[in-house]
């Protein structure tokens, strides 16, 4: 087998109200992913050459149509490597960014968004694990 790797980077926004953004994927988005459920937050693939917090402003405003600015990323809440179904060994890292005031425009890649609180439970263990880090 082929040796794949990428980088993703992840972004959980938290609202001036104590809420996160939840985005749930299209079925075209979530086949071959690495979560077997249509749930996800805010992020994606680090661009060859790219800096990481370049990524997460481009794929948070690709994703959400939320601009980012330096001021509202908090902190990293997790690193990880997993291995999908394709293969991809993929390291994820996940920030945390607080957002005020802001409007959410999904991209194609989704089909609907939620705000939840931290006791919101209906999700899958992994976006739950990244709440609790918070």
């Amino acid at each position: 087998m082929e040796e794949k790797f990428g980088i993703a980077i992840k972004c959980l926004l938290k609202n001036e109200y104590n809420k996160y953004l939840i985005l749930k994927k299209t079925e075209e988005e979530a086949k071959n992913d690495a979560s077997e459920n249509l749930y996800d937050i805010p992020g994606g693939r680090m661009e060859y050459g790219e800096d990481i917090i370049d990524t997460l402003v481009r794929e948070v405003f690709e994703e959400t149509g939320i601009k980012l600015k330096l001021n509202q990323i908090e902190k990293i809440l997790n690193a990880k490597s997993i291995i999908r179904k394709d293969g991809l060994n993929l390291v994820v890292i996940t920030y945390i960014a607080n957002v005020k005031n802001c409007s959410v425009k999904i991209s194609s890649e989704h089909s609907e968004f939620y705000w939840i609180d931290k006791n919101f439970k209906d999700l899958p263990k992994w976006i739950i694990d990244i709440i609790s880090m918070v």
